[in-house]
């Protein structure tokens, strides 16, 4: 008679088998808690993402043209006013978004016009 087997021949999973599919199910499931939550967090990024872009194309437009560009947005609360000088520096800003329970600062440099943004830890 071998060992580990039921003498009528009736079969299971083993031992392996069911912690491999243990773990599968623990992954997909952390997977899919983490996407819920992150509809409020693509909201802001894509947010983060458009002034951004606009920020960089306006400093660009600056250094090229040689001449001042002034970026203006008054969607955000309160209104943003940067200029944006031929050699490339800037009036400087900081810029606060929030969304919900996620938020992010946008920085400008006044010195070289680099603009980072970065987003803050969320508390419960």
């Amino acid at each position: 008679m071998p060992i580990g087997r039921h003498p009528k021949g009736i079969s299971g999973f083993t031992l392996l088998e069911l912690l491999i599919v243990t773990t599968l199910l623990a992954a997909l499931s952390t997977l899919v808690v983490n996407r819920i939550g992150s509809g409020e967090s693509r909201e802001l990024q894509s947010q983060i993402r458009s002034i951004v872009s606009s920020l960089k194309q306006a400093r660009r437009k600056a250094v090229i043209s040689g001449k001042t560009i002034t970026y203006r947005n008054s969607e955000i609360a309160p209104a943003v006013s940067i200029d944006f000088f031929p050699m490339g520096g800037s009036s400087g800003a900081t810029i606060h978004l929030s969304h919900k329970t996620k938020s992010a600062v946008i920085f400008v440099d006044t010195i070289t016009g680099q603009i980072n943004h970065h987003f803050n830890k969320t508390s419960p």
